[in-house]
């Protein structure tokens, strides 16, 4: 069975002008930009005006997927081809069959493992001298109000900083960002990535 791909690669390299968009550039990182299971779940099929157009193997997963498709979207803007993409829309493949209880819940469930792999380790705590330079350095603060939602917010970003530190997230050289190590462009400065 040949892919979308390989039908459309030859076509669009053939038929494409240069400012027009480029679906191949997306098909062939497609599996890096969604992953494995969600890359098997979502298939691209056609680009008009600025949408995406994308099938889904099952119209249970349409619902869920809108919850991360900003996500899916952020990420397909960062590569060569995807700049141009203003919004996605989710077609089912075939006309939808009734399934059984079973296989949606299995479905659902490598969905929702999907979604964990993606959240954050555990929260974490500062250490007494991470907590004192705090402190200190909002000492200059001379309303006691602002003191404290300002000790409040700098211990929740350090927080923050040491969880994607944990999991290994890189910082970007231009804004200090961290950012998902699966972008080749910082997605806040969009500065370019040197390995």
């Amino acid at each position: 069975m040949k892919l979308l791909k390989d039908f459309l690669d030859p076509y669009l390299e053939n038929h494409q002008s240069k400012q027009s968009f480029n679906l191949v550039n997306i098909l062939k990182r497609w599996d890096d930009l969604l992953g494995p299971f969600l890359a098997a779940q979502i298939t691209p099929v056609a680009y008009q005006k600025g949408v995406l157009i994308c099938q889904v193997a099952q119209s249970a997963l349409i619902q869920e997927i809108r919850f991360i498709e900003k996500d899916i979207l952020n990420k397909l803007r960062l590569f060569e081809g995807g700049e141009k993409i203003r919004a996605l829309k989710m077609v089912v493949s075939a006309p939808s069959r009734r399934q059984d209880s079973q296989q949606l819940e299995q479905i659902s469930t490598a969905f929702q493992q999907r979604l964990q792999n993606m959240r954050l380790p555990a929260p974490v705590d500062l250490s007494i001298a991470e907590t004192q330079q705090i402190i200190e350095d909002i000492q200059i603060i001379q309303d006691e109000e602002l003191r404290g939602r300002s000790r409040r917010f700098l211990s929740a970003l350090s927080k923050r900083q040491k969880q994607l530190a944990a999991k290994h997230w890189p910082v970007c050289k231009g804004c200090q960002s961290y950012y998902e190590p699966i972008y080749r462009a910082c997605p806040y400065c969009h500065e370019i990535i040197h390995d």
